[in-house]
């Protein structure tokens, strides 16, 4: 590509409006200044977005929810579900911010299996176990509603938990899967 030279556009200023001139030149810095925050957004890791430091204020209004009564729960018995831990993402490439979290749930649930499912063998497990289901799922305009319902077809079809995976777990469930 090449680029015109200053007389060139000088020349062709001249030859216009004042008025055109400057809109001309606002119009190229405008698109100057999208392109670089386009390209900067492009080239920052999923994880660190510039607005995320962005501070959040408080609001002296706010009054936090509070428990008022904690159910006990069960120490022992038959568990109902089977201890299984679910977690999707698009493919197996997981943001590193989120290793801390996956390892949270294999941490404190050693004798638990762990299923992370992508999108191309959740798109197999719905295509082989659900065939009627397929025109909807690959229907879906918005790559969070299969994700929506594919959490519904594991759950269905194998049972267990489902975790997001910017969930941390802080203890165990297994009294949870007693009741």
């Amino acid at each position: 590509m090449k680029i015109p030279r200053i007389s060139t556009i000088l020349r062709w200023c001249s030859q216009h409006s004042v008025r055109s001139s400057v809109f001309t030149l606002l119009a190229g810095l405008l698109l100057l200044v999208m392109l670089h925050f386009l390209i900067m957004m492009e080239t920052q890791p999923e994880e660190s977005f510039f607005f995320r430091s962005l501070p959040i204020p408080d609001d002296p209004n706010f009054v936090p929810f509070g428990i008022k009564n904690v159910e006990e729960l069960p120490t022992s018995g038959q568990a109902r579900i089977p201890k299984r831990i679910h977690q999707t993402w698009k493919s197996a490439k997981i943001p590193r911010s989120f290793h801390a979290w996956i390892r949270s749930w294999t941490a404190k649930h050693p004798d638990w299996e762990y299923w992370l499912w992508t999108d191309d063998n959740a798109r197999q497990l719905v295509a082989e176990r659900f065939p009627s289901l397929l025109p909807v799922y690959d229907g879906y305009r918005e790559p969070i509603r299969r994700a929506d319902a594919l959490r519904y077809v594991v759950l269905h079809e194998f049972g267990g938990v489902y975790a997001d995976m910017d969930m941390e777990s802080l203890r165990p469930i297994d009294p949870l899967t007693v009741r």
